[in-house]
């Protein structure tokens, strides 16, 4: 007598042989995922079944939705409450990296919010086990999130998932993502330069160390970019550390 949430599939959206095996791809990263005791930070993977029409994937329920109704619903929220979340996105990061999974879709919809407000991150359709290979050249994600290194086809790593969390946090603040235009393209074009502009004090104020956190995670070199322990250890957390 449990609840539970269902990814559904239609199997009439899914005829190719690539779709299928990305598929496949994400069941058996987020079940080798789910199967640690440390997989807390995780939407937990409960079971896969078909039916005539469908592929289910079985989840934990989130009872709050995600990030995205929540941002949807306030605009944006006060840094005390960025802080909180964005500490929990960081370590449930660490953790996938640590399996050596790249999830490449990191996005307010993919971070789910339990009935107390915890973090669970969702959605491995596009993640990649780099295993002995720290690098990938695939291009994929979500247009307003992806990295200046993912959209130019260049070998990519962990760092492209980094670059989500300035993304992220900015979104988290202003209400909506620093690259954002009407065209993909035009997107596109300013995240390979990373042209972004924090909104003005007299319509949302950010303090400086949320600023200097921003601009020093969505930098356009992903080795000058700040890694997951510089991070935390940054001064917007100083509560934390």
């Amino acid at each position: 007598k449990e609840l539970f949430a269902g990814k559904f599939i239609l199997k009439s959206s899914m005829l190719t042989s690539k779709s299928k095996e990305r598929l496949r791809n994400e069941i058996r990263l987020h079940r080798s995922l789910s199967a640690r005791d440390d997989s807390s930070k995780i939407v937990k993977f409960i079971n896969y079944f078909e039916t005539d029409d469908y592929y289910v994937i079985v989840m934990e329920l989130c009872e709050n939705k995600s990030m995205r109704e929540l941002i949807k619903s306030r605009k944006n929220i006060t840094e005390a409450e960025a802080r909180y979340y964005l500490w929990q996105i960081v370590e449930s990061l660490e953790y996938i990296h640590k399996n050596m999974i790249l999830h490449h879709d990191l996005k307010l919809g993919n971070i789910l919010l339990t009935k107390d407000l915890k973090i669970k991150i969702c959605d491995f359709g596009l993640a990649e086990k780099l295993g002995t290979s720290t690098f990938t050249t695939k291009m994929c994600g979500t247009p307003n999130y992806i990295a200046p290194e993912v959209i130019k086809k260049e070998a990519h790593s962990y760092p492209a998932d980094i670059w989500a969390l300035g993304v992220l946090l900015y979104t988290f603040l202003t209400g909506k993502p620093p690259f954002e235009t009407s065209s993909v393209q035009m997107t596109y074009g300013r995240i390979k330069e990373s042209l972004f502009y924090f909104p003005p004090a007299s319509k949302t104020a950010l303090s400086s160390d949320a600023k200097d956190l921003i601009t020093k995670i969505l930098i356009v070199d992903p080795d000058k970019r700040l890694c997951l322990s510089q991070i935390k250890t940054h001064s917007f957390f100083k509560e934390y550390v």
